[in-house]
């Protein structure tokens, strides 16, 4: 891990299912969230850049279904800096198996 990238540790909550118990898309991006500010309060810039970057572009391929309190790794990394934007990329991990993979632009 480098040091512009991160894991953190989730658990699927009961607000992150649908009425069949399987994760709701939201939930993967609102586990970058979790992971990227993780990660600009371990590199110092949390205050400083904290609501001053918004989305531009987001992906992510789910390729496993999560149910309720299943726990994974999120792993965030920046990817490329440029002049006025950050591409971070982004993998949640159950064990071994990629569970979802995505870009997000800021």
């Amino acid at each position: 891990m480098s040091a512009a990238s991160i894991k953190i540790p989730r658990r699927v909550e009961w607000v992150d299912t649908d009425a069949g118990g399987r994760i709701h898309n939201t939930f993967i991006f609102r586990c970058f969230e979790a992971a990227e500010t993780r990660l600009l309060g371990h590199l110092g810039l949390l205050d400083e850049v904290y609501g001053r970057l918004p989305r531009v572009h987001l992906h992510a391929d789910i390729g496993a279904e999560l149910r309720f309190w299943h726990e994974v790794e999120v792993e965030v990394r920046v990817a490329e800096m440029g002049r006025t934007s950050v591409t971070y990329e982004f993998e949640i991990s159950d064990g071994p198996q990629a569970v979802a993979r995505g870009r997000v632009v800021a």
